[in-house]
């Protein structure tokens, strides 16, 4: 036969027990919400990032009709990615986020035409670009002038065909629009490399005394 004590502790300890249990139960419930929401938050947040650069990528040009056609094709597929994410977190979220349908419409818009305006400024900086490099690829070749390699240290060497000499890059002298050139085994001597505003080379010095 049960002692009493044992018996005047059974039911109150399964009573305990059911509650500790049902504490546990919730909390690992709302920890679960909590974590839920804090990655649908994440997502949604990367996502409205990717409307912004997807709207960039569609606007700005490309060099190619090639790279134009699967860029622009990459960009559309991240776009409709981003937005199905976002609607399908706004949907869930809606109702614990007060007015977050009518702030998801305002930033998307902000951010799809901040995206499609910066693609349109660079685009003629793109362009430049493009063309200072054609530009520089037959500068060089006109000049008898070679990238040879790249050192162990990340310094360009340059070969001069019609000299024979070879020169490392040592500066870039923005204030006066040269390259400076190094002239390995000739002691003091250097080369310039001058460029525009553009970036087009338009004059190469040739072995010349420190500036």
């Amino acid at each position: 036969m049960a002692s009493l004590p044992s018996i005047a502790r059974h039911a109150p300890s399964i009573v305990a027990g059911s509650a500790l249990a049902g504490f546990g139960l919730a909390f690992g419930r709302d920890a679960y919400r909590k974590a839920k929401r804090y990655w649908l938050l994440l997502a949604f947040l990367l996502c409205l990032a990717g409307v912004f650069f997807a709207a960039l990528w569609l606007f700005r040009n490309y060099r190619s009709v090639t790279g134009a056609i699967f860029k622009r094709l990459g960009a559309l597929v991240v776009l409709a990615a981003c937005t199905s994410i976002i609607y399908t977190v706004q949907a869930t979220l809606s109702a614990d986020v007060p007015y977050l349908t009518e702030w998801t419409v305002s930033i998307y818009g902000v951010l799809f035409l901040a995206g499609a305006c910066m693609g349109m400024q660079h685009r003629r900086r793109r362009w430049l670009a493009w063309r200072a490099e054609d530009h520089n690829e037959a500068f060089l070749a006109g000049h008898g002038l070679q990238v040879v390699d790249v050192d162990d240290k990340g310094n360009l060497r340059l070969r001069d065909d019609t000299d024979g000499g070879a020169y490392r890059l040592m500066d870039d002298l923005a204030v006066s629009g040269e390259l400076e050139f190094m002239a390995l085994s000739r002691r003091g001597k250097r080369a310039y490399l001058s460029y525009d505003e553009t970036g087009r080379y338009t004059e190469w010095s040739g072995l010349v005394g420190v500036r």
